[in-house]
């Protein structure tokens, strides 16, 4: 498309922005004030802050399965709905499937990535997840006062900015439901000197990621792991990133969704509860295209980014505005 296609995915907890390549970015409580991963304003570029990356343990080649941030000349099919977002790829005999949706009220992204292998022969994988951290307003103003942590049990990277006056308890997390085989939470590391989401340093030839953690430096949180598919196996992965008020209500939350099983039912629901809402109330005309419009996509629109996310690509400013509000009210 011309201009980035996005979605905005939202419950009264938090949410998230995905374009189709793949950009936006990610929040809890407030889109302006605690921003997880960083809000570009960029509709040119579209950049991409959290990533998946899929590389051949064999041949060292890698791809993503979304269209950004690697380039690629081969086909992505890009699905937008109320509630959930999904990438289907095909990179040869391994064939992708990324679906993106919030958990039940709680703000966690919660992405499930499905690959299958429809080759003959075996395949060995590695599984790179990357995540910049923000836990403010801009990543600017924040990347020296976020401090990282890892939790080795539950394979995920905690973050906290204890120098926020509104959100200084809370803890972000990065977590993936395989067993992690090496971590770091520096983006320096990471992308290399001058480095970019579109050609990592880490996943050069020989590259290991070093297990770095801690405060004083460009944070990020990478995690890696290895999968192996037989001929025509399917693996899945629960891929998580959110908040929460504490750390142990973090820890809780990864516990309960790095489970691939109810990380797959968390976003379902989540698609059901939109069903239940936009059916409540529904229009009948002449033209089938303006009865979509009507009663799916705007009142998904006035619920779900003007009410609860109060962001979009092109504006985050997570303020409750009398005027504003009311107006978003009266679409529904």
């Amino acid at each position: 498309p011309p201009a980035p296609w996005a979605n905005v995915i939202a419950n009264r907890a938090g949410g998230f922005v995905v374009t189709e390549r793949g950009g936006g970015y990610v929040w809890a409580e407030n889109s302006y004030f605690f921003r997880l991963t960083p809000w570009h304003n960029d509709p040119v570029t579209d950049p991409v802050s959290d990533a998946i990356y899929l590389q051949d343990a064999d041949t060292g080649e890698s791809w993503c399965p979304t269209p950004g941030p690697l380039p690629t000349a081969l086909a992505y099919d890009v699905r937008h709905g109320a509630g959930t977002t999904g990438f289907e790829h095909r990179h040869g005999d391994l064939a992708t499937r990324l679906t993106l949706g919030m958990a039940d009220e709680a703000a966690v992204k919660v992405g499930l990535l499905t690959v299958t292998n429809h080759g003959s022969t075996s395949r060995r994988l590695t599984l790179t997840t990357y995540v910049e951290w923000t836990l403010g307003v801009l990543r600017e103003h924040t990347q020296h006062l976020v401090r990282t942590t890892v939790d080795r049990d539950l394979g995920a990277i905690l973050a906290r900015n204890d120098f926020d006056p509104q959100f200084a308890g809370w803890t972000a997390f990065h977590a993936v439901s395989e067993p992690v085989l090496g971590h770091t939470a520096s983006r320096r590391e990471f992308l290399g000197r001058n480095g970019t989401t579109a050609a990592p340093a880490a996943l050069r030839p020989g590259a290991a990621l070093s297990g770095t953690t801690g405060a004083g430096m460009d944070p990020c949180a990478a995690l890696q792991c290895a999968l192996e598919l037989a001929p025509g196996e399917t693996r899945e992965v629960a891929v998580l990133l959110g908040a929460a008020p504490n750390a142990d209500a973090a820890r809780a939350a990864v516990a309960e969704y790095r489970d691939v099983a109810r990380a797959r039912h968390a976003i379902e629901r989540g698609v059901s509860a939109w069903s239940r809402r936009l059916s409540v109330v529904g229009v009948r005309t002449p033209e089938p295209t303006f009865d979509a419009m009507l009663n799916r996509w705007a009142l998904y629109q006035a619920l779900g980014c003007r009410i609860w996310a109060r962001s979009a690509l092109y504006q985050s400013s997570g303020a409750y505005g009398f005027r504003d509000q009311l107006q978003d009210v009266m679409a529904l």
